[in-house]
């Protein structure tokens, strides 16, 4: 199996930067506290991406993403000028880039795997996604809400790892992944940026192209197809999307850690990264 085609041979595809592609910069706005600051932000130059309820922050994201267990009531209402993006519209992007089991069930990340696919950005900065939720009594910036990405389930046992696993899988493809979140903590292993540097979009492309092309980039890359063909070669036989069957299952679980483990070895090479691209940016 080790000359098995995997999600991130799909995702690389052909050189992921043509004279057309890759000029979107764009902005995903999660539900923790501080995403009160983006709502007088100017976000000019940024594509827009709500997760959940951020919406409710200003009117004017340029799409909308929720699970199909989303409350009618929390959803945005008739008329509201972004798009609206369903379960049945990104499970099948992050179904083609390995499902559920491995990308994680949760929302930051199905989101995130979604607009590399179907966006194709140079870059896709996450904010207030952190998933850190012991600092303060209100979760997120409504108040008391359930911390979706902690709960008990197989697929979210580190997700530090699956921030790992989308920062790669975002790279192959031609996608940089970045924090704008100014908290200290993150279980995002992504690099950090302020929101400004992102609206400059054929800076943060050299960028991105720069990443890619370095020694650490490649690093990353070549330990990212070394841990998905071990995903593509799994000691067992379930639908990736459908990941319930395995719940219980020891030697599955003991498989996803390992897989997991592996992922993890990629953070070291993506902190040596962020170094890079932060002097990048301070030159600029």
């Amino acid at each position: 199996m080790t000359g098995a085609t995997t999600a991130f041979d799909t995702a690389a595809g052909r050189w992921p930067w043509s004279r057309l592609a890759r000029q979107r910069a764009v902005l995903l706005a999660g539900s923790a506290p501080d995403v009160v600051a983006l709502r007088d932000r100017d976000l000019g130059g940024l594509t827009t991406v709500a997760v959940n309820n951020a919406w409710r922050i200003r009117d004017d994201f340029d799409y909308v993403v929720f699970p199909r267990n989303f409350p009618d009531e929390n959803r945005p209402p008739d008329g509201y000028r972004g798009a609206l993006v369903r379960e049945v519209n990104y499970l099948k992007h992050v179904a083609s880039a390995g499902g559920l089991l491995f990308c994680g069930s949760t929302m930051a990340f199905n989101a995130g795997y979604w607009a590399v696919r179907y966006l194709k950005p140079a870059l896709i900065g996450f904010s207030a996604c952190d998933m850190i939720y012991d600092d303060d009594d209100e979760t997120h910036f409504y108040g008391k809400g359930e911390a979706d990405p902690l709960r008990d389930n197989l697929t979210l046992r580190n997700l530090k790892a699956k921030s790992a696993r989308l920062f790669a899988y975002a790279l192959a493809g031609g996608t940089l992944a970045v924090n704008f979140s100014t908290r200290k903590r993150s279980r995002l292993v992504f690099p950090r940026l302020p929101l400004e540097a992102g609206r400059n979009r054929s800076a943060m492309r050299r960028v991105a192209v720069e990443a890619r092309r370095s020694a650490e980039g490649r690093a990353i890359l070549d330990a990212a197809q070394r841990t998905a063909r071990m995903e593509a070669a799994p000691p067992f036989d379930v639908d990736p999307n459908n990941y319930w069957a395995l719940v219980g299952d020891a030697a599955a679980t003991e498989f996803l850690d390992k897989v997991d483990r592996q992922w993890l070895e990629l953070v070291p090479h993506i902190e040596a990264l962020s170094g890079a691209i932060d002097r990048r940016v301070s030159a600029l």
